[in-house]
């Protein structure tokens, strides 16, 4: 037989604290004359008996009063910390709990009795009107049950090979940048696209950039002067990378 679910696990829990304050709980919306359950139970019978009882009765008819114990929403949890998608989901299961009847005030005399000792906070708020669905509406009260979901935590995969580091060779990548007539442009910026380096051009135009990866293509942002473009250079060229930019005189 499969495990209960969450919501359904808070449920027979409710159920199960209201029938230990001495009440009939009967699962559902008020009004509602399901079968009541069976936590505790007292069959109506026309026959007197001495047999003492702890249930909360109409001393009018004598009758079990009946409380509805019903689930009326999931509310959101507020969390201490930033979700990291791996922390469980949790929530409130917001129950409200009335009486069958509209006058039968002992079984709501128990009920906020029960709720001083047992686990259940009363959360005192307006009734909505449609929740009444046609029934008399009376004093109730919501309890709020928390809850949480955990999520799967991912495996990784099983390393069955050996651990292998691969090291990529690093040198620096000299260079000029040039304008008209092949001047020297000093106070140029020039940088990696990423971000990760960056130098400017000296005097003679000359620039270094070191720790690049050789043998690879890096793309340059050079920028200054009113100017700002991208230059594609190889780390390992034999020669220094010259760079030239066009500058429209006035």
């Amino acid at each position: 037989m499969p495990e209960p679910g969450i919501v359904e696990a808070a449920t027979t829990a409710l159920l199960d604290w209201v029938g230990g304050a001495g009440l009939t709980a009967r699962p559902g919306p008020p009004g509602d004359t399901g079968k009541a359950t069976d936590r505790p139970t007292d069959k109506p019978t026309d026959k007197p008996t001495d047999k003492p009882t702890d249930k909360a009765t109409d001393k009018a008819t004598g009758k079990v009063a009946d409380v509805h114990v019903w689930l009326v929403a999931l509310l959101p949890e507020q969390g201490l910390r930033p979700n990291t998608g791996l922390d469980p989901i949790r929530f409130r299961m917001r129950f409200l709990l009335a009486t069958a009847r509209a006058d039968d005030v002992a079984a709501l005399d128990r009920l906020l009795t029960a709720t001083t000792t047992g686990p259940h906070l009363p959360v005192f708020e307006e009734v909505p009107a449609h929740v009444w669905q046609g029934a008399p509406a009376r004093p109730a009260f919501f309890v709020d049950v928390p809850g949480h979901l955990d999520r799967p935590v991912p495996t990784a995969p099983r390393v069955t090979a050996p651990l292998r580091i691969e090291t990529a060779p690093m040198r620096p990548l000299p260079g000029v940048v040039l304008g008209p007539r092949d001047t020297p442009l000093a106070g140029m910026r020039v940088e990696t696209t990423d971000g990760t380096k960056a130098t400017y051009s000296g005097a003679d135009g000359t620039f270094v950039l070191d720790g690049l990866p050789a043998g690879r293509t890096v793309r340059l942002l050079l920028s200054g002067r009113g100017l700002r473009f991208h230059h594609n250079v190889t780390a390992d060229a034999a020669l220094p990378a010259v760079i030239r930019c066009e500058i429209k005189e006035a």
